[in-house]
């Protein structure tokens, strides 16, 4: 008999981001920021969890005239890492001049999942008997996104085309997707054939919570520019993975003899898509004036979002 067997490796999990503070409710920042250039930010603050590794394919085969085996499995990713609280207290003067210059960023951004590995094996021989078995890996979970707390009391002016005024965000990160997975198996014997391919794609990670937004502003936002909004706090589930698609094929040759049965089976499953999940909840607070001058550019824009399920594999 003719046995053979392939895994592939695990990717491995993604680091975790520390939390980040940029000022204190007492001890806020100040002065004068401008910048000029295209995505020169005035101030950027921003936790993010590393992304996960992706796992190793795998391929197994063998030939032979004695009855054969073949298992090949993928390796499966890694999950991503979470990302730390962020909170960012500022009373500076901001200005900035340029296409994607924003005035105030900040945002926690969960890793994102490890693809699995794909998985492909083929068993041929001349005996009777060929057997086949594969999976994909399955897709790595996204990382935990933190809670994103942003207070501004001092002037923000962007001059430029996607340049907000104030943004707060908590990403949450999207499962990875699942490995495919080709299975096939062959028999040449002439006494009648019993072959078999079974091919399983490898399941879609799941995607991660997002973390809570609170926005307070207490003065003047101005900006000019196409799609350059005043004032956005939003927060965003990771979406799930996408499973794996399968392919099976087992084929034997024909007896000549017709009291000889040929059995030739095989099956093929794709890989479940991933589950999304839930996004926090957006507390924005305004006391302040917002001025918009652009195109498709709006004042005061908050909301929630949950992460999508991933597609299943196909066939």
């Amino acid at each position: 008999a003719s046995v053979n067997v392939a895994f592939g490796g695990y990717g491995a999990n993604g680091g975790d981001g520390r939390a980040v503070r940029v000022g204190a409710t007492d001890d806020l920042v100040t002065g004068n920021i401008s910048t000029s250039g295209v995505g020169s930010y005035g101030i950027f603050a921003q936790g993010v969890g590393k992304g996960g590794g992706n796992g190793g394919f795998s391929i197994a085969g063998g030939f032979s005239k004695s009855p054969t085996a073949t298992l090949s499995v993928g390796g499966g990713g890694g999950d991503g890492g979470n990302s730390g609280l962020v909170d960012l207290f500022s009373n500076a003067t901001v200005t900035t001049q340029g296409n994607n210059s924003h005035g105030v960023w900040a945002q926690s951004v969960g890793g994102g999942g490890g693809a699995g590995g794909f998985a492909n094996g083929a068993s041929i021989t001349t005996d009777i008997t060929s057997l086949t078995a594969t999976v994909g890996g399955f897709g790595g979970g996204g990382g935990t996104s933190s809670d994103v707390k942003l207070i501004n009391t001092g002037g923000v002016t962007t001059n430029g085309n996607d340049a907000y005024g104030l943004w707060a965000q908590s990403l949450g990160g999207g499962g990875g997707e699942g490995g495919f997975s080709i299975a096939g198996s062959f028999s040449s014997s002439d006494a009648g054939s019993k072959v078999a391919a079974f091919s399983v794609g490898g399941f879609g990670g799941e995607g991660s919570t997002s973390g809570n937004v609170r926005l307070e502003n207490s003065r003047g936002i101005t900006t000019q520019g196409l799609t350059s909004h005043g004032v956005v706090a939003h927060t965003i589930g990771g979406s799930g993975g996408k499973g794996g698609f399968a392919v099976a094929a087992a084929i034997g040759r024909t007896s000549s003899d017709p009291k000889r049965n040929n059995v030739n089976l095989s099956v093929a499953v794709g890989g479940g898509g991933g589950d999304g999940n839930s996004a926090g909840t957006v507390d924005l607070i305004n006391t302040g004036g917002v001025t918009t001058s652009g195109d498709g550019a709006r004042g005061l824009y908050a909301y929630s979002i949950g992460g999508g399920g991933g597609d299943g594999g196909g066939l």
